[in-house]
């Protein structure tokens, strides 16, 4: 016992050197988790904005359609175009649109007819110059309103970064009576806009990431604690009912001695069974089974315990594992003090609640040039224990 509980602090120790090792790991995953949460909300609060963005599009370029002149693509081509009325009503059409449907940009594109794509009329921010009629598109604008000159609706995807900064763009084709297109309209949104509406999402998983980390590190900190507590430690190898170590702790020590066998100058098993501990139950009752097992067990470990460890191996079968002990003393004392003890517990006691002890055991010690482990002794115990039921020697 005391090896195997010195054992339990080396893993105790060990524990506490481990505990920064998995709060790390722990936040690690809960940074992890956070930031995929962040990642999935984020291009969902995204793909949603921008869909509205497409929608949105739709809706004001319909409008532009119904309530601008169609000359505005034909007749507005040259900087001495800006002061028609025709350029300035339309311009007012766009900035009343721009303004309602919070955009950066709208304006006109047409196609020349040496292909280049040139702004008729634009509706930007108050305070800020426009783009004079007949200035040529930037190449990466162009590039995309390629379809919609082709009569596709384009609408956001991703940011695109022109001159005056990061935006989504849509284009919308217009066409006249017979199909034919007139031009495109192009509305740019601030991206930056839609970006930082996202930054309340990365605060309030940073603050899950806290969280998180906080409740199940502590969760999973006060687990292991008790995990590797001696105490708990010490539950997972004890039979609750007579306090002895139990089957677990058995094979076990088996195993662990077998490691150091050399260490030991002898190793003896000793099996025990309670051979009419079903009738006493069936007699007197579970409540008196228990209270006979619980004598045998102290009977046990008051007369072995300083010659090794005791245990209960099944509902009435004990063992002891003692070593450097000379096996014939060990028997002696298992047929008379041990056994001594037990009559005279139950002495005392009436005729209709005494219980007639009826015990069968096997002992076996290691022998090194007969046994190639200590699992061979323990079967060997177990034949003798079973031949001491029969009457038959072993």
């Amino acid at each position: 016992m005391k090896k195997r509980l010195s054992a339990v602090k080396k893993k105790n120790l060990l524990f506490k050197r481990m505990e920064v090792s998995i709060v790390v790991i722990i936040a690690l995953t809960s940074i992890a988790t956070a930031v995929l949460a962040f990642i999935i909300f984020y291009a969902s609060d995204t793909g949603s904005q921008v869909g509205a963005l497409a929608d949105t599009s739709t809706g004001a370029a319909e409008f532009i359609q119904a309530n601008v002149d169609p000359r505005a693509f034909t007749d507005l081509s040259t900087v001495e175009s800006m002061q028609t009325d025709l350029y300035n009503t339309t311009k007012e059409e766009l900035d009343g649109v721009r303004n309602m449907i919070g955009a950066k940009y709208v304006y006109l594109v047409s196609q020349t007819g040496d292909g280049r794509y040139i702004y008729t009329v634009e509706g930007q921010p108050e305070g800020e110059t426009g783009v004079a009629p007949g200035v040529t598109m930037e190449a990466i604008l162009a590039s995309r309103a390629v379809p919609a000159f082709e009569g596709k609706d384009v609408f956001p995807g991703n940011v695109i970064r022109t001159s005056m900064g990061p935006s989504y763009v849509s284009f919308l084709p217009v066409k006249d009576g017979t199909g034919q297109i007139l031009g495109v309209i192009g509305i740019e949104y601030d991206s930056s806009e839609i970006l930082n509406g996202s930054m309340p999402l990365l605060f309030y998983s940073i603050l899950v990431c806290i969280g998180l980390t906080a409740a199940i590190g502590f969760v999973s900190v006060t687990r292991f604690k008790k995990i590797f507590d001696p105490f708990y430690q010490q539950l997972t190898y004890t039979d609750m009912l007579t306090d002895l170590n139990n089957r677990t702790a058995f094979e076990l020590e088996l195993k662990r001695m077998q490691l150091s066998i050399g260490d030991y100058v002898s190793i003896t098993l000793i099996i025990l069974d309670l051979n009419n501990l079903k009738d006493v139950n069936d007699r007197l009752g579970q409540h008196h089974g228990d209270d006979y097992i619980r004598q045998v067990a102290l009977a046990l470990e008051r007369h072995f315990r300083k010659f090794g460890e005791c245990y209960r191996l099944g509902g009435d079968e004990l063992g002891i594992i003692a070593v450097n002990t000379d096996p014939a003393r060990l028997q002696q004392i298992l047929e008379t003090d041990f056994i001594q003890e037990l009559y005279s517990k139950q002495a005392g006691k009436s005729a209709s609640k005494r219980i007639a002890i009826n015990l069968s055991y096997g002992l076996a010690s290691f022998d090194p040039e007969v046994n190639h482990n200590l699992h061979e002794v323990y079967a060997l115990a177990e034949r003798r224990l079973m031949a001491m039921k029969n009457e038959a020697p072993v």
